[in-house]
């Protein structure tokens, strides 16, 4: 987590925020990741790059994100060799994610609320996002599942049958 820090040092000056595993193991039982996913706002991209490249960071192409064209990203290793994932979010939510973030450090580090953090993982369908929304909602307090589901039937209601799914496969797998 060193390392992570030091990313997190290196984009000062751009509001950010820790997305992916990172984030994910700060609300549920961490799995492994050998990446650091950050998220800045969709006009800040330009920005956060040139910090990371004045920082010795080095770019090693966009990445391939989901078919929602609202995120674009690209990879980086840092001058230690780690990967560094910059995701860039253009959803109208973006902005006020990426500011509570600054306010949610945990660990020490700016992380992605949980309702927002889910919403992340419902937009880019990958099957080890799936995975990790029944982690985290099986492990949410009422109260987080709450504020979830909220933002989730305001932003994607038509996910919101698959989402309740999900928490219920979670609450399963913990035994409640």
């Amino acid at each position: 987590m060193d390392w992570w820090r030091r990313v997190d040092q290196d984009l000062a000056g751009v509001p950010h925020a820790l997305i992916g595993a990172a984030a994910s193991n700060a609300y549920m039982a961490p799995r492994m990741t050998s990446d650091l996913d950050v998220a800045v706002k969709a006009r800040d991209r330009s920005s956060a790059e040139q910090l990371l490249a004045g920082a010795g960071y080095r770019p090693v192409g966009e990445l391939t994100m989901s078919l929602d064209p609202r995120l674009a990203g690209s990879q980086w290793r840092t001058p230690s060799g780690d990967q560094v994932d910059l995701i860039a979010i253009g959803h109208n939510w973006a902005g006020e994610a990426i500011d509570a973030a600054e306010e949610n450090r945990l660990q020490g580090l700016p992380t992605l609320p949980l309702p927002y953090l889910v919403l992340m993982k419902l937009i880019s369908s990958r099957a080890i996002d799936t995975a990790d929304l029944q982690r985290l909602l099986g492990a949410a307090r009422d109260e987080q599942w709450q504020a979830v589901r909220s933002l989730v039937a305001s932003e994607l209601p038509r996910d919101l049958e698959d989402l309740e799914a999900l928490r219920q496969i979670g609450l399963w797998e913990r035994g409640a």
